[in-house]
């Protein structure tokens, strides 16, 4: 599987060699080599193995699709007079600070989440309204060069590439794949890249993971129905974008998850975008999630503050979801959209190094704003 889910970043520059709409159809071909194995390993009942099949083609389809997005972009952008790159870097305060935490990873799903931001927001909006940066926290030796990152990602000018990948000081010497210790180390880069967003002096910030798929018109839809939610109750610290359906693992779905998978797919997949999808904030207790947040700048300092009292020096460090979801709250009921403005798309597990099944969200559409 490890190899297999390599073999997905060389197809790309197969791909440059085919028109766009000639990529789309190959994509699937290519892409399949993720998943198709995984499927081998575990023969559920039909039902549930249909699903799962649904769900692997959907993510290796949607990976290489991201991986020629990117490649596009980039050269595009190589192709420009660069005009535009003052718009972006420009020194007064944008809403919205928008995170990604990324490691080295063998799929390169960073390419799907910044490929959907790049194509799938109206280039000016981006432009008057996001500040986007990129946080590695690639560690592990002999992955921390991330060529993908420093030497094609960082082409473009309008993305800020932070490099956190030193080890923190009182971790050296300790022995490197410990789980907790890793947990205790996330919860450290989660502060650091709220603390980008402070000193960005944005309204808003973003916090996500690489492994994500932002919804069409993500800028738009935050504007229409998280923004106004979080300044007209300011006592909301934070909102999650992430809206799990299940518990991880699709051999756990019932009939009626089932059929809905079947029928909620990705509206890329069709090549066109249907319907429209009616985003609700509600309220729902969950005990994890660093997926997607958001944070109104006073949330984002109160937790940065209630975080300062804690002892993250120590190898026993909750991971930052135990604290986000927990104490912090105080009491107060978790926040989040549904269904989904970001999903979470990793069935690769870096971490594990193997295909994990990950909570996901089955109504999870890329239909724009009408």
């Amino acid at each position: 599987i490890r190899a297999q889910a390599i073999c997905t970043r060389p197809s790309v520059h197969l791909l440059m060699a085919f028109s766009q709409w000639q990529a789309l159809i190959a994509a699937p071909l290519l892409g399949g080599c993720i998943g198709i194995s995984y499927l081998f390993l575990s023969r559920p009942d039909t039902e549930t193995f249909s699903a799962t099949t649904e769900e692997l083609r959907k993510h290796d389809r949607i990976v290489v699709e991201g991986m020629f997005a990117m490649e596009s972009i980039i050269r595009e952008r190589e192709q420009s007079d660069g005009s535009d790159a003052s718009r972006w870097l420009s020194d007064a305060a944008k809403e919205l600070c928008l995170v990604i935490i990324t490691g080295n990873r063998k799929v390169p799903y960073i390419d799907v989440a910044l490929s959907m931001l790049l194509r799938g927001n109206e280039p000016r909006k981006l432009h008057n309204t996001t500040e986007i940066h990129l946080v590695s926290i690639e560690r592990r030796p002999g992955a921390v060069s991330y060529p993908h990152l420093y030497r094609e990602i960082a082409r473009l000018p309008y993305l800020q590439i932070h490099n956190h990948s030193e080890a923190y000081s009182d971790r050296l010497g300790m022995k490197p794949g410990n789980i907790r210790l890793k947990h205790a180390d996330f919860t450290r880069d989660f502060l650091r890249c709220l603390n980008i967003c402070l000193v960005e002096r944005s309204e808003f910030c973003l916090v996500m993971e690489d492994d994500t798929v932002p919804t069409w018109r993500l800028i738009e839809k935050l504007e229409a129905y998280v923004f106004p939610e979080m300044r007209k109750k300011p006592e909301i610290p934070f909102i999650s974008l992430w809206s799990p359906t299940h518990v991880p693992g699709l051999e756990r779905y019932g009939a009626t998850a089932l059929s809905n998978l079947r029928f909620h797919r990705y509206q890329m997949e069709v090549g066109k975008f249907r319907g429209r999808v009616n985003y609700k904030v509600k309220q729902r207790a969950y005990p994890w999630g660093t997926v997607a947040n958001v944070f109104s700048r006073a949330g984002a300092t109160d937790f940065v503050k209630f975080m300062a009292m804690q002892d993250l020096a120590q190898e026993e460090v909750l991971a930052v979801d135990d604290y986000l979801n927990g104490d912090f709250l105080a009491g107060k009921t978790r926040i989040e959209v549904q269904p989904s403005l970001i999903n979470h798309m990793g069935f690769y597990s870096e971490r594990l190094a193997a295909v994990n099944l990950v909570a996901t969200d089955i109504r999870f559409q890329l239909e724009p704003l009408r």
